[in-house]
């Protein structure tokens, strides 16, 4: 991306356009498919931590959370729930950089169309 979107040459304006354009729409699939991973890993986790509560002997709630999230199984679950966040979070980001690089080339795409006329 040059410092100068201005110093663009139509051509190449209209083609970096249809690149980010493609990018962003395959990076909000992939946001899409990970949206739904972390949906499953979310569900599979808080029924684990669910069962393990149910089958404690502790007293308490407090003490039952605790030995829940403490279990090996539920722990491995975690784990895959904050990766699947981790993943997701980073495609948001991503997704929100293209469209802010898309809004920028179309302003000035705008502002040529505007000059020219």
């Amino acid at each position: 991306m040059p410092t100068k979107v201005a110093d663009l040459a139509s051509d190449e304006l209209g083609n970096m356009i249809a690149r980010y354009t493609a990018w962003r729409e395959f990076t909000e699939d992939r946001h899409m498919e990970a949206c739904a991973v972390y949906s499953q890993c979310r569900s599979e986790y808080d029924l684990a931590v669910d069962k393990e509560m149910l089958s404690s002997k502790e007293s308490t709630v407090t003490e039952r959370k605790a030995s829940a999230k403490s279990s090996p199984k539920v722990e491995k679950l975690y784990k895959d729930l904050t990766e699947a966040e981790m993943y997701r979070d980073l495609l948001a980001n991503k997704l929100e950089s293209f469209s802010n690089v898309l809004a920028m080339l179309s302003r000035e795409l705008t502002r040529r169309g505007v000059a020219n006329m």
